[in-house]
């Protein structure tokens, strides 16, 4: 079985591309949702977060995200230490779960990450999607969506690499500055590229 990427700034349409990918029967592996389940009560990589940013708990023991963003979207070497507790852990699980993936008899499925690039995780997939949106276009959803300040935009925004070396290290892209009508056409073309090239 293929594993593909499937990548993009924050805010360019990635979780909107893999609704579409969903939707045509294409398995898709969520980085932020293992990454919930790795962090939920219990699990080890909360305890260790919560050791190395005290004040990120909420009053049930829960994580609270929002702090924790607040924190380590700041400066880099903080970003760098949670993705130090995270990224191993992920690693291993999206191995488990293609190789289910795999035994279930998928073709190819997709791992939908924000940070794919930025740990040099094309390395680990067989190819890497990367949704693609102007500054503009992501500035105003962050606004519509999230309700952040100019400078907590500019913070994510600069958290990861420029898109221009995203676009150089993509195999395929999908352009999302319209509507998600032209952004599911798009994907129906990929699919179909995809499934004729994976076994």
């Amino acid at each position: 079985m293929r594993l593909y990427g499937l990548t993009g700034g924050i805010a360019s349409g990635k979780s909107l591309a893999a609704r579409c990918f969903r939707g045509l029967g294409v398995p898709v592996i969520d980085a932020d949702l293992v990454a919930r389940e790795l962090t939920a009560l219990g699990q080890p990589a909360l305890g260790e977060i919560a050791a190395r940013w005290p004040g990120v708990l909420r009053p049930d023991g829960q994580l609270d995200r929002s702090a924790l963003g607040a924190r380590v979207f700041a400066e880099a070497a903080e970003r760098q230490a949670l993705e130090a507790i995270l990224h191993p852990r992920i690693g291993a699980e999206v191995r488990r779960r293609a190789a289910a993936l795999a035994a279930l008899g998928h073709r190819y499925a997709l791992y939908e990450a924000a940070l794919i690039f930025e740990g040099r995780g094309e390395r680990d997939l067989d190819g890497v999607i990367l949704v693609s949106a102007s500054g503009a276009s992501q500035r105003a959803r962050l606004v519509a969506r999230d309700g952040l300040t100019p400078p907590a935009i500019e913070a994510r925004l600069l958290a990861q690499l420029p898109l221009d070396t995203k676009r150089a290290r993509a195999q395929w892209i999908l352009e999302n500055d319209g509507s998600e009508v032209e952004l599911l056409a798009q994907v129906g073309a990929l699919n179909a590229v995809l499934k004729a090239s994976s076994p």
